[in-house]
Order: C-alpha cells, then sequence, then structure tokens
C-alpha cells in the first residue's frame, strides 16, 4: 500500500527544507503551478496570519497586514527541493544574494493548518520597506487568490456568482470547518492514508455531472494526468444506459480520448476483460445503485480494472462509483457493507445523509476512518505516494477513536 506521512509538527523535515507556503500562481489549478506537478509529496489547504493580500497588476502580492492571506502548504521532493527552490527564486525575482535589491523576498513565517497545528514555511512576499513603492488599491479583503480569480472568471462569463455551486471563500469555509469539528479535521496529520499499489492515478470525487464547472474541471485535470494509452472504459452500472451515453458525449466535447460505454452486469466475461485492460482511463459514473455496481465489479472485473491500474490507468470514480473504492460502503439501505478496499481502513461517503451512519460505524471500528467527497470536491492519489485535494476542497476526515489517539 501506498502512504503518506505528515508529522503535526513537520518534525521530520531536516532544518533546511522546510515546506512552501503558496497564495497565488504557484498553487495548484494556477497557472504556475505546472512548476511543482510531480515534483511535490503533500499538498494541503494552510493560511498565514498577521498579512494582507493585494492584486497587483492581476497578480497577487503578500504583505505584513492584520488579516489571513489563504493558499496552500506543500512540501517538495526532497530529491529535487534545492533545484526547486532555485527555479522558484527565478520565477519569484528572488536573488538570496542581494535581498534588498528584490521587491518579493523570500522569507520563513508562520503558517496555520486547518487541524489547528501550526508550522514555519517559506514563502515570498513584498517586505514592508517596499509596499510604498506600489499603489496597492485593489485589496482582497477575505484572503483568497483562488477564490478571487475564479469569481471574477464566472461573473464575467455568466453575469453572476453562486457561491452554493461554486464555492466560497476560504475564510468562510475554514471558519465552518472549525465551527463543526470535534474528532473531524479535513486533512488528517498521520500516515492514515493507504492505498493500493499500481502505476495508475486514483482520484475520487463527489457526487456532480459534467455541466458542472468544477467536476468537469477536476475530470480534465484527471484525464491530462493520465500518462497510460488506451482508450476511456466508462462503466455505468450504478446509474442508467443513457445518462452515460450523454455523459461520454459531454466527455468526447472536453476533448478525452475515444470511449466506450462497459456493461459490467450484462457482457460476458472475455469482452470485459478485453475492454477494461486495454483502457488507458477507466471511470466508474455515479448513479443511485450502489449495491449493482459492487455487485457487477466483483470478481473478475474488479481484477481486470486491477491490472490496468497497475500498468498506468486512471481510475476515476464519481460519487457512489467512488464510494466503492473503501475499504466498506454503505448500501441502498444505508447500511454498512465490505467493499474492494483499495483505501485501507476506510469508509468512502458522498452524501451528507450518511454522517451519522459514519460516525456510528467508527465508534465500533476504533482503527478505521470515514473519508467524506462532497459535491465539486475530490481526492487524487498518486502512483508516487502524493495525495492531493481538488475542486473546493470540501474533503473532511473523521477518525475512529485508536487513530485520534495515535494508536
Amino acid at each position: 500500500m501506498a502512504q503518506v506521512y505528515l508529522h503535526p509538527q513537520l518534525g521530520t523535515m531536516s532544518s533546511d527544507q522546510y515546506p512552501f507556503f503558496f497564495y497565488g500562481t504557484l498553487m495548484r489549478g494556477q497557472e504556475n503551478y505546472t512548476l511543482l506537478r510531480w515534483r511535490t509529496v503533500y499538498e494541503q489547504p494552510a493560511r498565514a496570519p498577521s498579512m494582507m493580500l493585494y492584486n497587483f497588476k492581476q497578480y497577487p502580492i503578500m504583505t505584513f497586514g492584520h488579516d489571513y492571506v489563504y493558499g496552500e502548504l506543500m512540501i517538495l521532493h526532497p530529491r529535487s527541493y534545492h533545484e526547486l527552490m532555485k527555479e522558484m527564486d527565478y520565477l519569484e525575482g528572488f536573488d538570496e544574494n542581494n535581498p534588498a535589491a528584490c521587491d518579493l523576498r523570500r522569507v520563513l513565517i508562520p503558517v496555520e493548518l486547518e487541524s489547528g497545528n501550526q508550522t514555519l514555511a517559506w514563502t515570498y512576499m513584498c517586505s514592508p520597506q517596499d509596499v510604498a513603492k506600489y499603489d496597492f488599491r485593489q485589496t482582497i479583503k477575505h484572503g483568497d487568490w483562488a477564490y478571487y480569480k475564479k469569481r471574477n472568471l464566472i461573473e464575467s462569463r455568466f453575469g453572476s456568482y453562486d457561491e452554493n455551486v461554486y464555492g466560497k471563500p476560504a475564510s468562510q469555509t475554514w471558519q465552518s470547518n472549525h465551527a463543526t469539528q470535534e474528532q473531524e479535521v479535513p486533512m488528517p496529520q498521520s500516515s492514515i492514508f493507504q492505498w493500493r499499489d499500481g502505476e495508475g492515478y486514483l482520484i475520487l470525487l463527489g457526487h456532480g455531472n459534467f455541466d458542472d464547472l468544477l467536476t468537469s474541471d477536476m475530470v480534465g485535470e484527471a484525464l491530462n494526468r493520465t500518462k497510460a494509452e488506451g482508450p476511456l472504459a466508462y462503466i455505468w452500472a450504478a446509474g442508467d444506459e443513457d445518462t452515460a451515453e450523454e455523459n461520454l458525449q459531454k466527455l468526447a466535447d472536453m476533448g478525452s480520448r475515444t470511449g466506450y460505454l462497459v456493461d459490467v452486469v450484462d457482457e460476458d466475461k472475455a469482452t470485459l476483460r478485453e475492454r477494461l485492460e486495454e483502457a488507458g482511463i477507466i471511470l466508474i459514473g455515479d448513479g443511485p445503485d450502489i449495491e449493482r455496481l459492487r455487485g457487477g465489479l466483483e470478481g473478475g472485473v474488479m481484477r481486470s480494472l486491477q491490472r490496468s491500474y497497475d500498468n498506468g490507468a486512471t481510475i476515476i470514480g464519481i460519487g457512489n462509483g467512488a464510494a466503492i473504492f473503501g475499504q466498506w460502503l454503505l448500501d441502498n439501505e444505508h447500511q454498512v457493507r465490505p467493499s474492494f478496499s483499495w483505501l485501507k481502513r476506510a469508509i468512502v461517503t458522498v452524501d451528507d445523509a450518511d454522517i451519522d451512519v459514519m460516525h456510528e460505524f467508527l465508534r465500533n471500528y476504533p482503527n478505521a476512518y470515514g473519508l467524506g467527497i462532497k459535491a465539486g470536491a475530490g481526492t487524487a492519489f498518486s502512483p508516487d505516494g502524493a495525495l492531493e485535494v481538488w475542486g473546493n476542497q470540501q474533503i473532511t476526515v473523521a477518525l475512529g477513536k485508536n487513530l485520534v489517539d495515535g494508536e
């Protein structure tokens, strides 16, 4: 099983390899993130206290202030750490031999995680002495550059922005996480995430359809990440064939590779094996009948899916198509049943109505954890052991008692 480990205080980091805090173009999904892709081992939401964020010529600038700036904490891969730091210094115009001559400086600042822990991290920000040089008229009061940029884009296209559909600024969701938090943290600070080894990506998304901007963006990102050749196989057993046919056409309109529908319930075994094992992308679609989906995937079908994943295929699960990858799932009657254990010790939920059932399950299984993926959010488990949070980042992890106690 692949796994991710992050010490609560980042004490395992060497003193010259601090994590980085990014709040602008180097965040995931922003234009300069390509510099970091494949070169991080962990990414999670974070915020910098006592700061202020400005829009300066369509780029964000952070300086000292009296509020929070929201972004992402990233741990760089140790083998490429110093090389990547030099590349980022060049990008940001920072010269460590002459920092006083630079508009942006790389400095260590305290950063807060959603779990409540704090750490030191490198960031690039404007020095106090240089603030007076610039005309910072456009203050981003909520401190969230990704939200600011997305809102401006959607308003320019559609004339309005619905926060219930496209997401709220991090300042509001962060407060919400803390207001409802008991034993839940959006991203746990321990090695609980263990998933099936393979050469491909495992990408789990919450409920959504391909007309949703967030869902289509995440699916598009998954398609771009795929290295394996071969067509796209769409498994639709949780839903209906007509909807799957429409979704397959929408995928084609997005620029996806050639694809076909796979009926894991009624097609013969030889055809299923051939279609799944030649695929470079296997998408398991959403729908209300998770029991039908689980039954169709059992036995040889799941073995073929695993072989494709072992050879580098990307596996994408949406809604109930994502929930089947835990060690347990909730069936059509909201009862706990064993599942395929791609995520060891996990029960994956995609419906708010299942939260109480999940908590009751964790009281009886203290070594397990619950992974809640809301609509518009997703998690990407990479073949090199990195874990990423996608979309609106509304991912919740509920820990069993033994995991909370560190056992």
